[in-house]
């Protein structure tokens, strides 16, 4: 029993010491991160672990740690299932299935899936998708930079150390504050699109005005 706990100690400190020694590399990757843009996709229709292979090979700086995939088959076509994307053309997926799935892997990090497909009835039309996809990317290529390319601040004393790890304290308050003033932000204008969209369901046709 001695032997297995050591072992598993000696693992979880392992797995700590990556985390920490990895941790810098994933801020890098993420202020450079360069996404796809619609025209970059393949032209050709994929199957689905084609699909799989290029989502989790390209949002590896998504993953949290310890994670190996951030999408899986199952969960595409559980997205099929409630129509938050499209069904693919004989389990052949095109484009606009490869840019909503983009999408949904990096929102779902915040948002909740309900919240997400209201966001991706938005854009339904190919030209539209292709559009909201591009502006993303940039958007969020532009947010990343901002904040990932601004690191800390190393102070030499213990005073100044002190100091350092008040300041990163209150960045985690200040950051975690504008992210939830963001998503409440971003979910009003969801319920208000869906309450004009229900009102004008509500109206009857102009010739009956």
């Amino acid at each position: 029993m001695k032997i297995k706990a050591r072992e598993d100690r000696t693992a979880m400190e392992k797995e700590l010491y990556d985390g920490e020694k990895n941790a810098p590399g994933r801020a890098e990757a993420l202020a450079e991160l360069q996404l796809p843009r619609y025209g970059q996709l393949p032209a050709i229709d994929l199957y689905l672990d084609q699909v799989i292979s290029i989502l989790n090979g390209t949002l590896k700086p998504f993953f949290d740690q310890g994670e190996d995939k951030i999408i899986t088959g199952a969960m595409v076509n559980n997205y099929v299932k409630h129509k938050v994307i499209q069904a693919p053309k004989k389990k052949r997926y095109q484009r606009t299935h490869l840019s909503c799935l983009f999408m949904i892997c990096i929102l779902k990090k915040i948002f909740s899936i309900g919240e997400i497909a209201e966001m991706m009835k938005m854009d339904a039309k190919e030209a539209e998708i292709s559009a909201a996809y591009d502006q993303f990317c940039q958007e969020l290529e532009n947010a990343l930079a901002l904040r990932f390319s601004q690191g800390p601040l190393k102070q030499e004393t213990d005073e100044g150390k002190q100091e350092e790890e008040r300041e990163q304290d209150r960045l985690v308050w200040s950051c975690a504050a504008l992210a939830l003033a963001n998503k409440l932000y971003v979910q009003k204008l969801l319920h208000d699109r869906q309450q004009k969209e229900k009102n004008a369901m509500l109206l009857p046709p102009l010739e009956e005005r």
